[in-house]
């Protein structure tokens, strides 16, 4: 009787969360029906919606809270192959800790606006608008305290800015630049070791990783000989798989990220010197501290790929090397731009 009685209300709880879902999805769509789009006379953006504009980053998405948030704006498209419904969607992705691949995806957006996905079976249509920053928002219709029936933001029209060799903070940045002009392996293997030497006092418990980079450092500036660079390399590359592998199962990823960081590989030291730093907040956090860490650890990441861009252009003279003034405006003249797209079919 009692194994009745709460699988009655089992099913009971399961009917109302599957009407409140329901409700929920076709508010939703209604809310989505009515955003309107206008083209201001400025060139600006006036985005009309039921409910504050969403912004979406790496953390997870939110309302757009105060004005000067910037990001990439996107409007999507889905359409649910069993039902025929479309549905309209825009999202400004923030700029905060954006990694580097999907600041490298840029350039295809901007090279193809519009590109057609499939998520969960949903054939979607993304439309690239560009680089957004709001500068103004209105709220209009406010009902009892907290309910919103219309939004209006303002955004305007951003393009990324030019990178300067001299001044840009990036060191992850002008490392792919430097690879791409194929700047000499001397140079490219001194400004690793360089980099590695920030982190490779996490990795204590072993001297191979100190004297890899020491070695690699001392080569690149003439004073050491390639068999011995080569001799402490081989030293520590086992040891450094095995951190690596050791660092998925343990609660310190400082330390395997800075073993990482030791090989000195010019593609990924710098991403490897600011995750170990990350690591290395995250790890001697408390419970007090937490809520501060995601604060804490972007800090650190700006800081760590500033050091680096400084340690980087302390080597690699941009006098010195043509082909990285000709990859550095070939990369201005790519990303500095807004995308070219046709708004007609959003505008209402």
């Amino acid at each position: 009787m009692i194994g009745k009685k709460l699988r009655g209300r089992a099913d009971e709880t399961n009917r109302i969360t599957k009407e409140a879902y329901a409700a929920a999805e076709k508010s939703n769509q209604q809310e989505i029906a009515n955003m309107k789009i206008i083209r201001l006379e400025n060139g600006h953006l006036e985005i009309t919606t039921p409910g504050p504009l969403l912004k979406y980053d790496y953390a997870g998405g939110g309302q757009i809270a105060q004005q000067f948030d910037e990001g990439r704006m996107f409007l999507l498209k889905a359409c649910d192959p069993s039902t025929g419904e479309v549905e309209t969607e825009i999202r400004l992705n923030s700029f905060q800790d954006i990694p580097d691949e999907d600041r490298e995806r840029e350039l295809e957006y901007l090279r193809e606006p519009v590109q057609t996905l499939s998520r969960n079976s949903h054939k979607v249509t993304q439309t690239y608008l560009g680089r957004f920053c709001v500068v103004d928002m209105s709220e209009v219709g406010r009902v009892g305290q907290d309910f919103l029936t219309e939004s209006r933001t303002e955004l305007a029209p951003m393009v990324a800015p030019p990178l300067d060799w001299s001044t840009h903070w990036d060191g992850q940045e002008l490392m792919e630049l430097a690879i791409k002009a194929e700047v000499n392996s001397q140079k490219l293997l001194g400004v690793s070791a360089a980099c590695a030497r920030l982190v490779v006092h996490m990795t204590s418990r072993a001297p191979q990783p100190l004297r890899a980079v020491e070695a690699i450092d001392a080569w690149a500036r003439g004073v050491g000989s390639v068999e011995e660079m080569r001799k402490a390399d081989l030293e520590n590359d086992p040891l450094s798989d095995e951190m690596l592998c050791a660092m998925l199962h343990s609660d310190d990823d400082s330390e395997g990220y800075a073993y990482a960081a030791s090989d000195c590989d010019p593609r990924y030291v710098v991403s490897r010197v600011v995750e170990a730093m990350r690591a290395a907040l995250k790890d001697r956090c408390t419970e007090v501290e937490t809520a501060s860490l995601t604060a804490f650890q972007k800090q650190s990441s700006i800081l760590m790929r500033t050091a680096c861009a400084n340690i980087v252009r302390g080597i690699i003279k941009l006098n010195d090397h043509p082909a990285l003034t000709e990859q550095i405006q070939r990369r201005n003249e790519a990303l500095c731009r807004v995308p070219r797209v046709e708004l007609s079919q959003w505008m209402r």
